[in-house]
């Protein structure tokens, strides 16, 4: 059962972050094209494995930093096999430059329950929908230029973070840019909903929390436009509509729906 929750929580934050086109959804559809070509390398965790990608660290720093060190050995990018494709595949400009790589900021990454999303008003408090993923995002630069990301993941909520994906370019140079829509100072974090295919960059609380799409969606009567800076409020009260009609669809497969998959693994 541990093994089948594990593997479940790293399809589950793959499927979150996938940079491939997203789904239709009801009578509307995203009118971009998508963030990036699928050029993320997911890493399959195996509870009790040794090997060093899937070392467990107590801090999401401590793993974020082994994967690096990992990404600048000098045989990650093995030339004979196919290592400058790879390099270029993560967002890279080469394999060399990789020894230049630096963090930026860490995103943490939040999910929005189609449940809560359905039952939400306008007098709600908008934080109240967000639920912790234990996933977080580290940009990674090369002398000042955003190029790639690493994932790490805290499996089970248990201190156990681990490597789970790296890649994700031009979803993180997107995120990377519409950050300086908000204060230096401030936090911004990712928001999504695997349930209606929407990810924000989300910042601030109560009614100074903003949300910024990162696609342009439309559902029907509501149009969410890519970049836009929006009261996470209003947003939410105008998805709620497109949650119920989600829910109420018999071909949506409720067991696999984000929030029931975090009452398994926090319990």
């Amino acid at each position: 059962m541990h093994r089948s929750i594990t593997t479940i929580s790293i399809l589950i934050v793959s499927v979150t972050l996938s940079i491939s086109s997203p789904q239709k959804v009801f009578a509307g559809e995203t009118d971009r094209p998508p963030l990036a070509a699928p050029r993320q390398e997911v890493i399959q965790v195996e509870p009790g494995h040794k090997g060093s990608p899937q070392q467990i660290y107590p801090s999401p720093e401590l793993a974020a930093s082994h994967a690096l060190e990992i990404l600048k050995s000098p045989e990650f990018f093995r030339m004979e096999t196919g290592g400058e494709e790879r390099a270029r595949n993560l967002g890279f400009e080469s394999a060399a430059e990789v020894a230049d790589v630096t963090f930026g900021k860490p995103l943490q990454l939040k999910q929005v329950g189609l449940n809560q999303l359905k039952e939400f008003r306008p007098k709600d408090d908008p934080n109240s929908l967000l639920i912790d993923s234990h996933t977080i995002i580290f940009p990674l630069y090369v002398k000042g230029k955003i190029r790639s990301s690493l994932t790490v993941s805290d499996i089970g909520n248990r201190n156990t973070w681990r490597q789970t994906e790296r890649g994700i370019p031009l979803l993180i140079r997107t995120i990377e840019d519409l950050r300086k829509k908000f204060p230096e100072t401030d936090e911004p974090f990712l928001v999504t909903n695997q349930g209606i295919s929407v990810r924000f960059l989300g910042n601030g609380t109560g009614d100074n929390f903003m949300l910024i799409p990162l696609d342009t969606y439309t559902f029907e009567t509501v149009a969410l436009p890519a970049g836009q800076v929006l009261p996470a409020r209003k947003v939410f009260a105008a998805l709620a509509a497109v949650a119920a009609k989600r829910l109420a669809q018999p071909s949506f497969r409720k067991g696999t729906s984000q929030e029931e998959f975090q009452s398994h693994i926090v319990h």
